[in-house]
């Protein structure tokens, strides 16, 4: 992984912060169900991610996350927290929508918000 110390620094807070929202949240309860990166970045990719161009000057992608998901899915896991990786498609941005509905469907009927 090539973060440097800052940005690791950074990923760990916020999955720290997250927890403890999670974990001191009453009525309602707070919960971390999804998060939502940028597909084709880089650093944000969930499914596809740039890699590099080639020679004709057009991106490469690899199905892989990109650098900062990866790190913050590792921090999120660290501390407890599961949550959906979600890759939004900028290029085809209503596929973000069915799979949020997608989402909800499987909340409904998991029960995973009963009690909040």
């Amino acid at each position: 992984m090539f973060l440097n110390a800052d940005s690791k620094a950074f990923l760990r807070a916020v999955a720290k912060g997250l927890k403890a929202i999670t974990r001191l949240s009453k009525k309602p309860k707070i919960r971390v169900l999804a998060v939502i990166g940028v597909n084709r970045s880089p650093t944000c990719g969930v499914e596809l991610t740039s890699i590099r161009r080639n020679s004709e000057g057009n991106f490469e992608y690899v199905e892989t996350r990109g650098l900062f998901m990866e790190a913050l899915e590792r921090e999120l896991n660290r501390t407890g927290l599961k949550a959906l990786m979600i890759g939004l498609d900028l290029k085809r941005p209503k596929t973000l929508l069915k799979r949020i509905e997608t989402i909800e469907i499987h909340i409904g009927q998991t029960g995973i918000l009963r009690g909040t």
